[in-house]
């Protein structure tokens, strides 16, 4: 007996539809508006989002919204965006091109490069923008990004890349990785991802030159790569230690390029030059998805490797373990503010302070800072005591400085931004119990202008100066 027609028509169909695209696509190359540009374009929108969120406003009745552009960096909903689209975000939407919003949930923020982590909840795969690399990155390459310029879904804008190796400072953070576009940026642009004619994402839109024209600026994709360990940092946020370092750049596996002593992938037999795969039943395609692979996991965790050492294919279990939590100190008799201890002298580092006899000491009763006085230089500040932590919560630690400066919480040197430089800032995030921690801030001024600045953001990104109240010392 022959099979049911109604069997075969799917396959009949599938043929038709088949060829039908195919015939289409070969109509696309024949039509003068379906150009280069526009099948790029249908290539990437599936995996670019649209973001929105919401802030409290400046009074209490008040709520502000925010713009932004993202790109969907793995199937199982994770974002890609800029950490000042999202910070002090209330609620974060996005939306896929002619889409409902959808709710996101902020995974990781790092302020310092202004990079952020989103996840879309659910189980649904995702379309996905796959990440290029830009150490080889041309002038004069045709670029495309997608964003929300003025609050305006998916808007998109072309343009040539125009600069390489740039840095930048903007309202969030010293950049020092930027290519530069000729496409349009406007407010609402960044977080978008900055495409190449390849259809991959070779940077994500941060900001531009406001006294000049068509001057976009992007971090680029391998620095993207290169910081996505400290964008998730996984020993503070999930309070696990794995041991492993992957190669950023290696996109068939994770390549393994260091297993540190006594450690779970020590005790695991992993190698350097091991190739991980798989773990468990997901795949593993770079450094990046090893990373992705690493959220939500607890210590006690058992994670089962599955990895290509040369010609050989191994399964290797890899037990997690718990990260070394700062603990807080009980000491009593406290009073308010820092002790600052003040020094003269010529430095292109942060001195060894206590080789130095202080010109003058003091209490900082404030949020701790330098004077701004240009006539001022060639001195050194350290300030000692105690910070009082508020709850049991993950924190961000920022110091912003010209010229260098250190942070040191519990004991534990969180940011360290030394040396003689520009204003600039680098953060480091600690997950800190209620109490009393042990604080130290270094800084020196070499010439020029003085910057010191040390703020904190809680873990859902909202960021303040280091509040003087937290701030004690042992009189």
């Amino acid at each position: 007996m022959p099979p049911p027609l109604r069997l075969a028509l799917p396959v009949s169909l599938c043929v038709i539809c088949g060829a039908f695209a195919a015939n289409l696509a070969a109509q696309d190359t024949h039509r003068p508006r379906v150009t280069p540009t526009v099948r790029l374009v249908r290539k990437v929108l599936p995996a670019v989002v649209s973001v929105r969120v919401q802030r409290a406003g400046k009074q209490t009745d008040q709520v502000e919204f925010g713009h932004g552009g993202g790109s969907v960096i793995h199937e199982d909903g994770y974002i890609l965006t800029n950490s000042h689209v999202v910070a002090g975000a209330k609620t974060v939407e996005v939306a896929f091109f002619q889409k409902e919003w959808l709710k996101a949930r902020v995974i990781a923020r790092l302020p310092s490069e202004d990079l952020a982590l989103l996840k879309l909840d659910g189980d649904q795969p995702r379309a996905t923008l796959p990440l290029g690399r830009s150490h080889d990155l041309e002038l004069g390459e045709p670029v495309v990004t997608i964003g929300s310029a003025g609050a305006l879904p998916h808007t998109l804008s072309t343009g040539i890349i125009s600069g390489l190796g740039r840095s930048t400072n903007t309202e969030h953070a010293h950049l020092p990785s930027m290519v530069q576009t000729t496409a349009p940026i406007s407010g609402g642009s960044s977080g978008g991802a900055l495409v190449n004619a390849l259809g991959q994402q070779i940077g994500v839109i941060t900001s531009r030159k406001s006294d000049g024209e068509n001057l976009g600026f992007a971090i680029t994709v391998d620095r993207v790569r290169e910081v996505f360990p400290r964008l998730l940092n996984v020993k503070e946020r999930f309070g696990i230690v794995h041991g492993v370092e992957v190669d950023p750049f290696h996109d068939a596996g994770a390549k393994v390029v260091a297993v540190a002593d006594d450690s779970p992938a020590s005790a695991a037999a992993l190698q350097a030059g091991d190739v991980i795969q798989r773990i468990g039943d997901r795949s593993v395609r770079s450094g990046l998805e090893f990373q992705l692979a690493l959220i939500g996991r607890t210590a006690g965790d058992s994670l089962t490797l599955h990895i290509q050492r040369g010609d050989e294919e191994l399964t290797l279990p890899l037990l997690l373990q718990a990260a070394p939590m700062l603990e807080p100190v009980d000491v009593e008799g406290l009073k308010r503010g820092l002790q600052l201890e003040r020094y003269h002298g010529q430095w292109q580092r942060l001195p060894d302070f206590d080789a130095l006899t202080p010109a003058e000491t003091l209490v900082w009763d404030q949020s701790p800072a330098t004077q701004k006085d240009e006539a001022l230089n060639h001195y050194a500040e350290r300030f000692t005591g105690y910070v009082k932590i508020p709850a049991d919560e993950l924190y961000t630690f920022a110091i912003r400085s010209d010229d260098g400066s250190r942070l040191h919480v519990g004991g534990r040197m969180v940011a360290d931004n030394d040396g003689s430089h520009p204003e600039q800032e680098v953060a480091g995030t600690v997950r800190l119990r209620k109490g009393l921690y042990p604080l130290r801030i270094e800084y020196f001024e070499a010439t020029g202008e003085q910057m010191l600045r040390v703020s904190v953001d809680d873990a859902n990104g909202r960021r303040k100066q280091l509040p003087a109240d937290w701030l004690f010392h042992a009189p």
